[in-house]
């Protein structure tokens, strides 16, 4: 997963997961 975490576990995170 990312470090950087904006607020929750969003598309963004996933994104950035991915």
């Amino acid at each position: 997963m990312t470090i950087i975490k904006p607020l929750k576990l969003s598309s963004l995170d996933t994104a950035y997961a991915g």
